[in-house]
């Protein structure tokens, strides 16, 4: 091509090559595939999966466990079928065969064992000892010792709780003592004095563990009175599964009752409201919270006591696996019990290849069909013409790599007055320097600039005298000083109470921040945004790609765990690059195809923007707030807010609405019919804007669905759909803009501020002759109005500027 010799003149509508369905479908089958066969590396292989080729999907055949022989007591007899797929239980002659599955080789002892005595889950209520107090009148119990006077055990100790909504104050007196016999001796002096419990009730003891950090410590028992009916036992358990408490993370048992089991615990927990109930194993109690109301849904857990966390976890799995039994009649005879490993390792691996590839073959059937109606089309831009001196773009990099730096380090230094040491004691051991960034010079981050900079749009958009500034270089720099005024009003009062926050943490009398440097920590507070808008104008203007999306994506990147991945396994590792390889080759498809229509502008997308993803997860996050805090909801959303199928099927329902919503407020037919019929091109019709939205809401789907499969932390991080889609248009305008500003030197002559627009500009240009490149047009689209801070950019050489610039002056004036 010749000096100055432009490509062929943009056609309306007619500038992309139609995305093969055939190859593209190839692609998304591939990676799901992939992706599939990684996720059941970590995951378990569906039981009907490995059935379908003549395996066992479940049972101890697969997964290995115990089989052992129940003889029942006589008049008894156990269930032969239940809900549970880990329990099989079938007639031998007089006897049963129960196999329990999952059950691993070093737990399996002690659950035989369990099982043997009989000592699985009760829930008895607890009763006030107040009867306890006439063993000191018997000199059986003593007080605790006093100043220097020795202990003699076992103690009468004293419990006082005041339960919630403002009942009574209860007490409550047990013997303690750091040998359980010293207290049963006790018990047996004062019953042949004549002491007993009183009617319906019994003794039940608990181990008291003192925690790691009191060596000095020993073991302790305590006593509580408890009833001596059983209110409900394992054979109420519908379901038992082992988790951790998400505040001290200790081991836990979730407990799903059965209908009967979960009516008798809520009316149980209604009656002794204010009381205790204590939960026993194998005779010991465990716990015995207070119950401070009603307890429905059928649903509750056990903690594990004790210090050693290798020893609560074989405890947790123990009484998982026992309640798994809880069916079996107590009283009959277990014996023969043995540990059985699996034998159908082939079969499942055969399976795991089956299903990725199956699901390989679905990906292939939707994608094809999915793009064989929508017909998106690549999107070309006009390519400029190489100069003979090429410009070096050495120093943008520079720019841009100075920049990132200055935001890296700012991460570490703290604002003046902060106490650092003593800040470490608060900061989480074991994680990384990113755990002070709330306490840093870039505390609040670019968050300030971008609600600023959303309220002015949208007030633009509303208004209908400021509507016209949106379109115009003197009208944006109005809406600019506007940003700017909002901005600092908000970087001020979000530093007031960052402070604030800052001021009222302490560590016993230790402050960690000093209150005297409170106004030099506000100023250094909310000049931080102010710090990264010039950081981002820099990039902007300096360096590669647009300053506010380049320090978005390098702010997801640098505050990812990444120092989690080393203690990855290979199953897990492979799982994380899949997921992110399948999220970011949907993103890229998305933002670098549209739909065209012949004579009618080209509709970028996602035609709905990134707002659905948002949407969708936003939902769900609502209901798991609203159930936590026990707001009554229609039906369970509480069930369906923690599994996955089900919040898969809110969450993608949830995002195809408002996806249509989204696409037609930006895409709408019609819209921009002025300044498009002035370029030469028709407004988007019904038609294409339905193919817009299909195509949207696929990929929308498809990233939202990845985005509730990974658990682990750095997989979440990389996987967040709405980050993933930013840092692959954000990245793929980078590669545009380093190829164009290659060829020539450029200068900016205009901004546009609607995805809908960027072709009518393009075609102008192309036949005017003169070579232009667009800045941005791939992140932009993916924030449509609400993202002003990421303007597309018109550059052109320096010696068309003055001609680009009246220009787009010229039509965006008569438009």
């Amino acid at each position: 091509m010749a000096d100055g010799e432009l490509p062929r003149a943009v056609a309306a509508g007619s500038n992309g090559q139609l995305v093969r369905a055939p190859r593209a479908a190839i692609i998304a089958a591939a990676l799901v595939a992939l992706f599939i066969y990684a996720l059941y590396g970590v995951r378990e292989v569906p039981a009907r999966a490995v059935a379908l080729i003549g395996g066992s999907g479940n049972g101890v055949a697969r997964w290995g466990g115990i089989v052992a022989t129940y003889e029942p007591p006589a008049g008894t007899a156990p269930e032969l079928s239940g809900d549970d797929p880990n329990v099989a239980i079938r007639r031998d002659g007089d006897h049963y065969v129960v196999e329990l599955a999952r059950v691993t080789e070093s737990d399996a002892p002690d659950v035989i064992a369990r099982l043997s005595a009989g000592g699985g889950l009760e829930f008895r209520e607890a009763i006030d000892g107040h009867a306890l107090r006439q063993l000191k009148n018997l000199g059986l119990a003593h007080e605790p010792p006093r100043h220097g006077e020795p202990t003699i055990e076992p103690l009468l100790e004293l419990d006082q709780w005041r339960p919630e909504e403002g009942l009574q104050t209860h007490t409550d007196f047990y013997l303690y003592a750091h040998d359980r016999s010293a207290i049963e001796r006790a018990l047996a002096d004062a019953q042949r004095q004549g002491w007993s419990p009183p009617a319906g009730t019994q003794i039940a003891y608990e181990q008291i563990t003192p925690s790691p950090e009191l060596r000095d410590q020993r073991i302790a028992w305590r006593t509580y009175l408890v009833s001596t009916t059983v209110a409900l036992d394992g054979s109420d358990v519908a379901n038992a599964t082992g988790s951790y408490d998400p505040n001290t993370n200790r081991p836990i048992v979730m407990l799903e009752f059965t209908k009967k089991g979960g009516r008798t615990f809520g009316d149980l927990t209604a009656r002794i409201q204010g009381h205790k109930l204590a939960t026993m194993l194998g005779g010991v109690i465990k716990s015995a919270p207070v119950i401070n109301g009603p307890i429905r849904g059928g649903r509750a857990s056990i903690t594990m006591g004790g210090s050693d966390p290798v020893a609560m976890e074989h405890e947790r799995n123990v009484l998982v696996d026992v309640l798994k039994a809880g069916s079996l009649p107590l009283g009959g005879l277990l014996h023969d019990g043995r540990w059985v490993a699996p034998a159908q390792a082939s079969r499942v691996a055969l399976a795991h290849v089956l299903v990725a590839l199956f699901a390989g073959a679905l990906a292939f059937l939707a994608a094809f069909g999915v793009i064989r109606i929508s017909r998106p089309e690549r999107a070309r831009a006009v390519l400029l013409v190489a100069d003979a001196n090429r410009p070096r773009l050495g120093g943008r990099i520079t720019w841009t790599a100075f920049a990132l730096v200055v935001y890296a380090v700012g991460t570490y230094l703290t604002v003046p007055g902060i106490n650092e040491v003593e800040l470490n004691h608060i900061v989480a051991k074991g994680r990384s320097h990113l755990d002070v960034t709330s306490f840093s010079v870039f505390a609040l981050g670019v968050m300030p600039l971008l609600t600023a900079f959303v309220s002015v749009e949208i007030l633009a958009s509303i208004v209908p005298r400021w509507r016209r500034l949106r379109d115009t270089l003197r009208g944006r720099r109005k809406l600019e000083l506007a940003v700017t005024i909002i901005a600092i009003l908000l970087c001020c009062v979000q530093a007031y109470f960052v402070v604030k926050y800052m001021d009222s943490l302490s560590r016993g009398g230790v402050e960690i921040f000093d209150s005297k440097m409170r106004w030099p920590a506000m100023f250094t507070i909310a000049a931080g945004p102010m710090l990264l808008a010039v950081l981002a104008s820099q990039i902007t203007y300096r360096g590669l790609g647009n300053g506010y999306a380049v320090l978005l994506v390098f702010a997801w990147l640098w505050r990812t765990p990444w120092w989690d991945l080393p203690e990855l396994p290979a199953s897990e590792l492979l799982r994380v690059g899949a997921t992110i390889l399948l999220a970011a080759t949907i993103s890229y498809a998305l933002v670098a195809w549209r739909v065209a229509s012949p004579g009618r502008v080209a509709v970028p997308l996602p035609s709905a923007s990134v707002a659905p993803l948002q949407d969708g997860g936003g939902v769900l996050t609502l209901i798991g707030t609203l159930s936590a805090l026990g707001v009554a909801l229609p039906f369970d959303w509480l069930d369906a807010f923690q599994s996955i199928k089900k919040s898969l099927a809110i969450g993608i329902t949830v995002l195809v609405v408002f996806t249509a919503i989204w696409a037609f407020a930006f895409v709408r037919p019609g819209r921009r019919r002025a300044e498009l019929a002035a370029a030469g091109f028709e407004p988007t019709d019904r038609e294409q804007w339905t193919r817009s939205v299909l195509i949207s809401a696929a990929a929308l789907s498809a990233l939202f669905a990845l985005a509730l499969l990974p658990p682990m932390r750095i997989a979440r991080a990389l996987a967040d759909p709405a980050l993933v889609l930013i840092a692959t248009a954000t990245i793929a305008d980078l590669v545009a803009e380093w190829r164009a500003r290659r060829k020539t030197e450029l200068v900016a002559v205009w901004q546009l501020h609607d995805p809908l627009l960027v072709d009518a500009a393009g075609s102008r240009l192309a036949l005017a002759g003169i070579p232009h490149f667009i800045q941005a047009t791939r992140m932009r689209t993916l924030l449509w109005i609400f993202g002003s801070y990421v303007p597309m950019t018109v550059y052109v050489p320096k010696a068309h500027a003055e001609a680009a610039h009246a220009n787009m002056k010229t039509w965006l004036d008569a438009a």
